[in-house]
């Protein structure tokens, strides 16, 4: 038997014995992964709600964020309802680190915007950044594993530090739809104008709840570095 088969068999014996000892599981259900399944088993990932905003140019996310500020296209691509399986995957994502996880999501999101007839001649893909400080705390920002799986499938630059977060505020959970706003606002700032002047971006969130994140997020990147934008979020907040 060459070395290079032995090496595989290795290998598998190897996975397949830590598989048995830890093995993998879903994080919408909490089953065993088999073979050849990532981080969500396919009966759960057929099962996600989708939303198929992203093939619709009037979707109820573009009557959210419309008339608050100027933006090409904007979707988010699955339901999240709380207790359910896509409120679980975005628990993994934003408190396991599980980065990879966010990567695998982002690709799912970077197909499904590939086959959109809207999402097209995106020049730049910037996540919606966190302050260092609660970098620093969380060890990673979810929104920048997401958009690195889109910009893999896109094949489109990711601008992680195009953006920057100026201000560090408190969470937004339990906040009114005003205090969201009061709390973000004016927080974020453009950190080379030149560099997105003209160009189209695509902005990547994780979960989509009031909007007001998004808002003072795209304001400095149309108002003051002349960027069109548009938004891709994972998820839909339910109420």
């Amino acid at each position: 038997m060459p070395l290079s088969s032995l090496a595989a068999d290795v290998r598998t014996y190897l996975h397949d014995l830590v598989s048995l000892v830890y093995p993998s599981l879903c994080v919408a259900c909490q089953n065993r992964l088999l073979t050849g399944e990532q981080f969500i088993c396919l009966p759960c990932l057929y099962d996600l709600p989708e939303t198929q905003y992203e093939k619709h140019k009037d979707n109820i996310v573009t009557r959210i964020l419309g008339g608050r500020f100027p933006f090409e296209d904007a979707a988010a691509l699955y339901f999240f309802n709380k207790g359910l399986h896509v409120q679980h995957i975005m628990h993994a994502l934003k408190y396991d680190g599980q980065t990879d996880l966010g990567i695998f999501l982002g690709k799912l999101m970077g197909q499904k915007l590939m086959d959109s007839p809207y999402f097209q001649q995106i020049d730049g893909i910037i996540p919606v950044p966190l302050h260092p400080k609660k970098l620093k705390e969380r060890g990673y920002n979810q929104s920048e594993f997401l958009a690195k799986g889109i910009s893999d499938i896109m094949n489109v630059p990711l601008l992680p530090e195009a953006l920057q977060r100026s201000q560090y505020t408190s969470s937004q959970t339990r906040k009114t739809r005003v205090e969201r706003w009061e709390n973000v606002a004016e927080g974020f700032e453009v950190t080379n104008k030149t560099t997105l002047q003209h160009k189209h971006i695509l902005v990547v969130d994780d979960v989509l709840t009031t909007g007001a994140t998004l808002e003072a997020v795209v304001h400095p990147l149309v108002y003051k570095a002349q960027a069109k934008v548009s938004i891709a979020c994972f998820a839909l907040a339910d109420g």
